[in-house]
């Protein structure tokens, strides 16, 4: 078991005492103090002494951090308390912080079967948000999910679902009377290309782009040249 109280899927948020506690009791050596760096008196032989930059030379020296698995797990309960992660995304962060592979990999893995890791649910409510508070389109928050290491099928799944209650098409129309008022002011000439390029650019499919200029600007708006 990772903790007796288990987050909800959906938010994902873990105590803050429990995590900071936790990590304190991994993080400490029993029996050791930790000695911290004095702003002032005297200095540990070594330290400080010698030309300017000395200090900084002897930090870059020294080997990276390695995470073991306890401290692993103590950084993956921090991350966790703040957001949802993906497993590609969890797994990566990890690595960054300094746990091997194996380690990261293994935790990950665990964190996924007790439910804290869920990348069904963070496709669903990572559509559902970027749809519906930044209106943007399937073919953006699809790419976003892909990159973000969402396997196909429950991207699929999750914009199916965002999307079976909302027309595309309505929220496109939406987001260009809100844009094209600001387009015409600037330069009537090139508003509906801009506003086609705007509509493209927030991952509405091409279909849906042409049909809304034309109820928007009442005529067809040649695609753009290649490499423009």
């Amino acid at each position: 078991m990772i903790s007796p109280n288990r987050p909800h899927n959906s938010g994902m948020q873990l105590p803050v005492g429990v995590v900071t506690s936790h990590a304190a009791a991994v993080l400490a050596a029993p029996g050791k103090a930790l000695h911290l760096p004095r702003s002032g008196g005297s200095r540990p032989a070594g330290v400080g002494a010698g030309p300017a930059g000395s200090r900084g030379a002897e930090v870059r020296q020294r080997s990276p951090r390695v995470l073991d698995a306890a401290r692993a797990r103590v950084v993956a309960y921090e991350l966790l308390a703040r957001r949802p992660w993906t497993r590609k995304e969890l797994t990566e962060r990890l690595r960054r912080r300094g746990a091997p592979a194996a380690v990261a990999a293994e935790l990950v893995a665990e964190l996924e079967r007790s439910g804290y890791v869920d990348d069904r649910a963070f496709a669903r409510g990572w559509a559902e948000s970027r749809a519906r508070q930044r209106a943007l389109g399937r073919q953006r928050i699809a790419a976003e999910l892909r990159a973000k290491g969402v396997e196909r099928e429950l991207i699929e799944a999750a914009l199916r679902e965002t999307f079976g209650e909302v027309s595309e098409e309505a929220q496109a129309l939406e987001v260009a009377r809100r844009r094209l008022p600001a387009l015409l002011r600037r330069e009537p000439r090139k508003a509906a290309s801009r506003l086609r390029d705007h509509l493209l650019r927030r991952g509405f499919p091409s279909e849906v782009v042409t049909a809304v200029l034309r109820r928007c600007c009442g005529a067809e708006v040649p695609d753009p040249e290649p490499g423009s």
